[in-house]
């Protein structure tokens, strides 16, 4: 049960039974509330699975009285009429027009909270609250011009969206009757992807050992203990990674030229000073970490050398290279050139032990120019790859290849009836019948 028309262009509905999508923008948590009120009714007895969407803390701001000012005045006073967008009658830059975009935000997340509060109270008044197992997340947090802008997308500036206003959300589970502890707040820094295979211990399925991701079961038993972090790896946009744990936040700007940032979250929980230049020993660890993760789960071909690979100030240029994959480059970029084609080239100081990390096309003989042939085929990364190539004592290339990319599969058919038909013509979907893929 959702309400946001783009979920459909993902094959988001595969694997359900029903599939409902309310195709308006500017709706309220009450109409998928109703849907799953009435689901509930007619789902019958057994083991079911509903996933309920609440879009409400999205634009526009739609919610009813008396949340439209319960945190602040009357809205009208700034004339706000509800529904309102924040982009409909320019981009709001007075402090004034801020506070009530703060108010109404906290309007819509009080609204969502009231609206999963009655959804809770029907489980319980049809006796199936005890035996439920339940997971609330949240898709992202809304930055409030805390770093000078508003929302969660990646078009405001340097890591605007990986910031932890944006990243930071809440996650609440509820067990199912039985062993698990109830009450317990976790400090331990856990990521989104764990709620999946979370959810599926809860509700006895078998492990998937073939996951990155971590079940939570184990810190909701009677007695559980604190554990390391779980490091958390935040992407957008497809030019920015960031590497998160308690202490540090790590981010990675790779397209183009090569930039990163380092902020100190306990020192400073808002993330306003960077502290890279301070920090070059936790900078080192954690991009030697990112660069891992990057060449562990990003298919792609990568041209990798350690620092003693550069002698003097020379720069270096290889050729063989095509059209630069997603992961352009640290210490390294692209450009072309009339007389070699497409250059993969290093200008100025390595970073630390490492000189290069390139996500390249190979579309030649790699060599350096003026210089020697570098390594023709790629190997498949392995864990520690990185760390035994910067502790070469000798100037070490490599070309490894990351994973397989995960083949296209074509959506299953499945049975909409005639309700969520129409909805979902409303969304451009083609088919003609109610057994239509």
């Amino acid at each position: 049960m959702v309400y946001k028309p783009p979920l459909y262009d993902g094959g988001f509905e595969q694997g359900f039974d029903v599939a409902h999508n309310v195709p308006r923008e500017a709706v309220r948590g009450e109409d998928n509330l109703a849907e799953a009120l009435q689901w509930l009714e007619d789902v019958g007895p057994g083991r079911s699975y509903l996933f309920l969407h609440f879009n409400d803390p999205h634009q526009p701001f739609t919610q009813p009285a008396p949340f439209d000012r319960a945190f602040g005045g009357d809205p009208s006073q700034a004339n706000v009429e509800l529904p309102y967008s924040i982009y409909q009658d320019g981009y709001p830059r007075s402090e004034k027009q801020r506070n009530v975009m703060r108010f109404l935000y906290d309007g819509e997340v009080n609204y969502v909270d009231d609206r999963i509060g009655a959804f809770l109270a029907a489980l319980k008044e049809r006796d199936l609250y005890d035996d439920a197992v339940i997971g609330f997340v949240s898709d992202h947090g809304e930055q409030l011009w805390e770093h000078g802008s508003f929302g969660h997308g990646p078009a405001f500036g340097l890591g605007d969206a990986l910031f932890d206003e944006v990243v930071r959300v809440p996650l609440i589970i509820k067990p199912g009757a039985g062993r698990y502890a109830r009450g317990t707040v976790i400090k331990t820094q856990v990521r989104g992807f764990d709620v999946m295979p979370t959810l599926m211990e809860l509700a006895g399925l078998p492990e998937d050992k073939s996951l990155d991701a971590r079940s939570l079961g184990p810190f909701l038993l009677p007695g559980a203990k604190e554990a390391p972090d779980r490091v958390a790896v935040i992407e957008t946009s497809g030019s920015r990674i960031a590497l998160r744990n308690q202490n540090w936040k790590y981010v990675l700007t790779y397209s183009g030229s090569p930039k990163e940032n380092l902020f100190d979250l306990q020192a400073d929980p808002g993330e306003t000073k960077d502290v890279a230049e301070q920090n070059a020993e936790v900078l080192s660890t954690l991009r030697m970490q990112i660069l891992e993760y990057l060449l562990l789960h990003r298919p792609g071909t990568y041209l990798v050398a350690n620092a003693r690979a550069h002698r003097g100030n020379k720069d270096l240029q290889i050729t063989g290279i095509g059209s630069p994959t997603s992961f352009a480059g640290l210490r390294g970029r692209t450009r072309r050139s009339k007389d070699a084609g497409t250059l993969v080239e290093f200008s100025g100081k390595a970073s630390g032990a490492l000189l290069m990390v390139c996500g390249v096309t190979v579309t030649g003989r790699l060599a350096l120019v003026g210089g020697r042939d570098l390594p023709q085929d790629a190997v498949r990364y392995q864990e520690g790859d990185l760390q035994a190539l910067v502790r070469k004592r000798s100037p070490t290339w490599r070309l490894f290849s990351g994973p397989d990319p995960i083949p296209t599969t074509r959506p299953q058919q499945q049975t909409m009836d005639a309700r969520h038909l129409e909805a979902m013509r409303a969304l451009g979907y083609v088919g003609d019948d109610e057994d239509s893929e």
